[in-house]
């Protein structure tokens, strides 16, 4: 069997085996098992290690922030109607904590929801193959085992409509603070107070949606996101094995993350106990994230929403390995979300990603087409080459 076909089918299994890989879940758990048993063959020590998180705070604060959004435009017309100084005074109170909530959950990826919601327990799994004279390095690929839940925006709603909502959401927001704060401070018996109560009902149309932003009944299978990445980056390790083969002077590492989409939370796990040992010798983490179209495969050297930057450094070498491998790979620039590496980079390590997904998100991501028989063959064995041109590189002496 060739490494490609391996992929597909250990991707099958998996997929049909440990369905409902949420966070935190038993089948997340199995899984994370079933890799830790594979790669005990490949690697010199393979270590899984437990977190605990509230996996539903990340993507559940979204319809949170909705439902403030509604009750701050609630507040406002009931405190306009019947003069109301307890309505005045909650009206901006709900939207500076749905603000909080969106700044710090969604766009800095701090953890400042997750005590209002249930605690479960995650695991990261490690597995090393050592340098056949002496540690002098380490390169550590990372991709994430968990799946998503389905979000039914992306499964029902046109591109267009997405994007008109998600602008017209981000608006509403500090405008329901600024009706409430117009109300509450400056003049609360003016005639405007109607005028900037019509224009915040407009609000209501993108809140109203975002209630439903997520469907908690169906967890996707995560075939493309991110299975792919998982399976080429033990593959890796898989054919080291079989061909004997070691790096004189560097280690070698797979890191399989849990809770990456309830906020990168493994990785944050991870990198902060480990943090002293990867400063200790010279370390890079390549993060490995949905390997599904060829034509979008990016470097992100900048991530969490472009307010973390990856190390220049890392990000070169895998430029450079693309190009060792005949393509040239842009930088993704500025798009909506995060990978696992900035949470390695906001500790300091040195860190960088490479992903194959539309920026804009397609019908087989966070979606019940992200199935095995959704995969695309070349990218997942072009992006297989160049992590492997990647490792080759950094063994390299500098």
């Amino acid at each position: 069997m060739n490494t490609l076909t391996w992929i597909t089918a250990e991707i099958r299994q998996i997929c049909e085996t440990y369905k409902n890989r949420s966070a935190g879940s038993e089948s997340e758990r199995a899984c994370a098992e079933h890799f830790h048993q594979q790669m005990t063959g490949w690697a010199d020590h393979v270590a899984t290690e437990s977190f605990i998180l509230h996996p539903k705070a990340f993507i559940g604060s979204i319809p949170s922030q909705a439902a403030l959004g509604l009750g701050s435009i609630l507040s406002y017309w009931l405190a306009m109607l019947f003069n109301s100084s307890f309505f005045s005074f909650l009206c901006p109170i709900l939207a500076i904590i749905g603000l909080a909530s969106w700044l710090f959950e969604h766009i800095l990826y701090r953890e400042v929801t997750d005590i209002l919601w249930s605690k479960k327990v995650s695991q990261n799994v490690m597995a090393t193959r050592k340098a056949s004279v002496e540690t002098k390095r380490r390169i550590v690929l990372c991709a994430h085992s968990d799946a998503a839940y389905e979000l039914p925006f992306l499964l029902k709603l046109k591109k267009g409509m997405i994007i008109t909502l998600a602008i017209l959401a981000d608006v509403a927001l500090p405008f329901c603070l600024f009706c409430g704060a117009y109300q509450f401070f400056l003049d609360p018996n003016s005639a405007l107070r109607v005028f900037w109560g019509v224009l915040n009902l407009l609000g209501a149309v993108s809140f109203i949606p975002f209630l439903f932003f997520v469907n908690w009944k169906v967890i996707v299978d995560g075939a493309n996101d991110n299975l792919s990445s998982c399976l080429i980056i033990m593959s890796i390790l898989k054919e080291m094995e079989e061909k004997n083969e070691r790096l004189e002077y560097t280690d070698v590492c797979c890191l399989i993350t849990g809770g990456e989409e309830s906020g990168l939370r493994g990785a944050f796990s991870y990198a902060k106990t480990h943090r002293k040992e990867l400063l200790e010798i010279d370390t890079v983490v390549i993060a490995a994230d949905t390997m599904h179209e060829v034509s979008q495969l990016m470097i992100y050297t900048k991530g969490i929403n472009g307010t973390q930057k990856n190390d220049s450094k890392a990000s070169e070498l895998l430029r450079q390995a693309g190009k060792n491998c005949g393509i040239s790979i842009p930088d993704a620039g500025f798009y909506i979300g995060a990978t696992d590496a900035e949470a390695f980079s906001r500790y300091g390590i040195k860190a960088t990603a490479i992903c194959g997904v539309h920026h804009m998100p397609m019908s087989y991501y966070h979606t019940r087409f992200d199935t095995w028989n959704n995969l695309n063959a070349d990218c997942i064995s072009l992006t297989r080459d160049i992590l492997k041109e990647t490792i080759v590189l950094f063994d390299k002496p500098h």
